[in-house]
């Protein structure tokens, strides 16, 4: 009974090891501190603390540098080989991430009162905007040759990270905070470039591309389109209901005025809800030879934006009320998503090599449409009409059924399921080399190896014959040839073929 217990403890020591390298933990502070910039930069008015136009001159130069980000990503998408090379190069790394530097002590300076000083909110916001997207493509880019597991840990160190730096922020003078805020992209590059040294896996090293041959089936390559689609509105609505609660928390609330040291705690709460959630994580990860956690993580997420939406009336109800907890509910919930979001993303770009840049871009866009959104709608709320009951009541309906008809028919489990049963896990990806192997060897034509695949993962003839809109004579007539070209006569034989087959190199 010790040696069991002695050999699991050992197993699972291996695993924490495994997971938690150097290479993993420098590419987790290295996003946590990508992720703090802007936090720093636009949840705070830590760098415009010396204006007499603060709030205006926030919002402006916010509103122009998302613009850019969104324009930035759907170029991206649209001349994406060209984006995926320049991207993903090192020199890309540190010259955005120098330019995003640069436009931080340039937003500094920004203010409506003086020509320079709009000339600054114009300027900066455009290249904080520019330089952080690209930076951020570079980030997936690196992310998507690595494991499902070590993708996991990085995106959980780097939020715990990035809600604790941006809790110490808070208390900072506008130029040190200037400062702060300016290098967190510089060493989230240096971070990032050593860390990937000897985090990525596989053959690939940064800066290099996966390979180029595409390990996905068909049918697998027809439910990426429908998860591209799915992921892109689940973060358009989520951004949306996140940044329209925080909007009415903070304005409504009392965290707009001097009230640092509540929010400050805010934060606080939010990084221990964070990383308890991150340990539950790690936790399942590491005692499961499968990977469950998304699932829990995106269950729970959904429901915490559901309960902060709820949450938007409180401060016009009860005014005295603290908002500090539901504030911290709905950031956390929103980071948890983003954990979720950033391994299943990188996931499906591991798995489309070829096509990872367009995809990552894409996912990009509508993450950054979302809270546009919805910081145009709520701070049009709060400034045209001010926060009465009625408008508090319409934008927490808006919400809440906005993430039900999310949950329902856009991104439900059922997809999730489906996207997690693609990642890049490695009994996964010798399956579908064993298959890709056998398909070449046997000289099987492209609609029988899709058909092979299919009964190989244990799909019964009446589910191929609707996913791939075909009769069952024509499938079973595929069948026949199938077994036929590799000399077995049941599928139990076929998937012998499959696992016994030699793989090349």
């Amino acid at each position: 009974m010790q040696r069991v217990v002695a050999g699991v403890a050992c197993r699972f020591e291996e695993r924490i090891a495994d997971i938690l390298a150097p290479g993993v933990v420098r590419m987790g502070l290295a996003l946590g501190c990508n992720l703090s910039w802007s936090h720093m930069a636009f949840e705070s008015l830590g760098l415009f603390h010396d204006q007499p136009d603060a709030e205006v001159v926030l919002d402006t130069v916010y509103l122009i540098s998302i613009a850019c980000a969104l324009l930035t990503y759907l170029i991206v998408a649209l001349v994406c080989h060209c984006g995926r090379k320049f991207a993903g190069s090192r020199s890309t790394c540190g010259l955005v991430s120098l330019s995003a530097a640069a436009s931080t002590v340039v937003m500094h300076g920004a203010t409506t009162t003086t020509a320079i000083g709009g000339a600054c909110i114009v300027i900066g916001g455009i290249g904080s905007g520019v330089a952080t997207s690209l930076f951020m493509m570079y980030f997936g880019i690196a992310l998507s040759t690595m494991r499902t597991k070590r993708v996991m840990a990085i995106s959980a160190i780097g939020y715990i990270v990035s809600t604790v730096l941006f809790s110490v922020y808070l208390f900072f003078e506008p130029f040190a905070a200037m400062v702060l805020c300016a290098s967190m992209l510089p060493i989230a590059a240096a971070l990032l470039v050593f860390g990937s040294m000897g985090a990525a896996s596989g053959p690939c090293s940064q800066g290099e591309t996966p390979p180029s041959r595409n390990l996905v089936s068909p049918e697998d390559c027809r439910q990426l389109k429908g998860l591209v689609r799915a992921f892109s509105v689940c973060m358009l609505v989520s951004g949306f209901v996140y940044e329209i609660a925080r909007t009415v928390f903070i304005q409504v609330g009392g965290f707009a005025g001097e009230i640092v040291e509540n929010y400050a705690f805010a934060q606080g709460v939010v990084a221990a809800l964070v990383l308890l959630a991150a340990i539950g994580i790690t936790l399942v990860i590491v005692s499961s030879s499968n990977v469950h956690a998304p699932e829990i993580c995106y269950r729970i997420s959904a429901c915490c934006l559901v309960v902060s939406a709820l949450l938007i009336l409180m401060p016009i109800v009860y005014p005295d009320a603290s908002v500090v907890v539901p504030l911290a509910i709905n950031n956390a919930s929103f980071m948890c998503l983003n954990m979720l979001m950033w391994v299943l993303v990188c996931g499906v770009c591991n798995q489309l090599s070829d096509s990872s840049a367009r995809f990552f871009a894409l996912f990009r866009a509508a993450w950054t449409a979302g809270p546009l959104l919805g910081m145009l709608v709520g701070r049009f709320l709060y400034f045209s009409c001010g926060y009465t009951l009625q408008a508090a009541f319409l934008a927490m309906a808006a919400s809440v059924l906005a993430l039900f008809a999310m949950l329902e028919f856009v991104f439900t489990e059922e997809r999730l399921s489906r996207a997690l049963s693609i990642m890049p896990i490695e009994r996964k990806r010798r399956f579908v080399e064993r298959c890709n192997a056998v398909i070449e060897q046997y000289g099987l034509t492209e609609r029988e190896g899709e058909i092979m695949v299919m009964f190989a993962k244990g799909r019964n003839l009446p589910y191929v014959m609707e996913e791939l809109v075909l009769s069952k004579s024509t499938v079973s007539t595929h069948r026949q040839h199938i077994y036929k070209k590799l000399g077995v006569h049941s599928a139990q034989e076929m998937i012998d073929v499959i696992q016994n087959v030699t793989l090349r190199g």
